[in-house]
């Protein structure tokens, strides 16, 4: 049934974006996976599909009933969902989970359950995007979020929230808290690029203080705590903890 169908994904559309809302990334990434497609708005019944007069056998009385059952399947204006929304939507999230695992990819290195929530339409976004021969300046918001996963792989986290911050999707969202919305990311977007940073120059230090990683990202003690465990416990690098038995304060105790 087509109409069931556009409702179910309709209502995916809707509980990806509350997903990235809710700082729930992979469940973002399964309901917007088949979403973000050439084939978006068809599916969603905002766009009448290019295959209904394949059959080239059909009179002109059918493929006139054809076009006319097509068009009836769409939706009003003011019911339509941003396509453009919901691949941003899409491609934070990717962007937030596929980083690390690509330069751990790079690096050699096996992340555990890496493969889970993958997505394969972020990955070939970004392979194309750094094929580019010229670097001009974004254009739209998947080049704008493809820019912004090039320096979360290197660690930068400021110039990655200026270009995720900056799409012009967010005005859509006005009836929403954005800013609460922002500060969650943030705080997200600081963790993954300094678990990107660790897997990209790790080798080149001997030990690091908490306290610099902590001025690095702006993140507190607590968090930097936390990600480096979930890092050394994973054996995405070999570490250990320095300055932890004689009472040295956390801020001043290094990996």
């Amino acid at each position: 049934d087509i109409e069931t169908q556009v409702l179910f994904n309709r209502a995916m559309a809707q509980l990806g974006m509350a997903a990235l809302r809710a700082n729930k990334l992979s469940d973002c990434l399964r309901c917007l996976a088949d979403l973000c497609s050439p084939r978006n708005q068809e599916l969603l019944a905002q766009r009448t599909s290019r295959y209904w007069n394949n059959d080239k056998n059909a009179t002109k009385e059918e493929q006139a009933a054809r076009e006319l059952k097509e068009k009836q399947r769409l939706l009003p204006f003011h019911r339509h969902i941003n396509t453009d929304l919901l691949e941003a939507c899409h491609n934070i999230a990717a962007m937030l989970i596929e980083v690390p695992c690509l330069v751990a990819e790079t690096n050699h290195t096996n992340l555990p359950n890496s493969s889970e929530s993958s997505s394969k339409t972020f990955r070939r976004a970004l392979s194309v995007y750094e094929r580019n021969v010229f670097e001009a300046p974004p254009e739209n918001n998947r080049e704008r979020v493809m820019l912004a996963a090039q320096h979360m792989s290197r660690g930068d986290w400021r110039k990655c929230r200026d270009l995720v911050f900056s799409l012009k999707c967010w005005k859509l969202w006005q009836h929403y808290d954005v800013e609460a919305i922002h500060s969650v990311l943030l705080r997200r977007m600081k963790e993954v690029a300094l678990r990107t940073y660790l897997l990209n120059f790790h080798t080149h230090y001997s030990s690091i203080g908490v306290g610099a990683l902590c001025t690095m990202f702006e993140l507190p003690t607590d968090a930097v705590h936390g990600v480096l465990n979930r890092m050394i416990i994973a054996k995405e690098f070999v570490g250990s903890w320095q300055n932890v038995l004689d009472g040295t304060d956390k801020d001043k105790q290094a990996v």
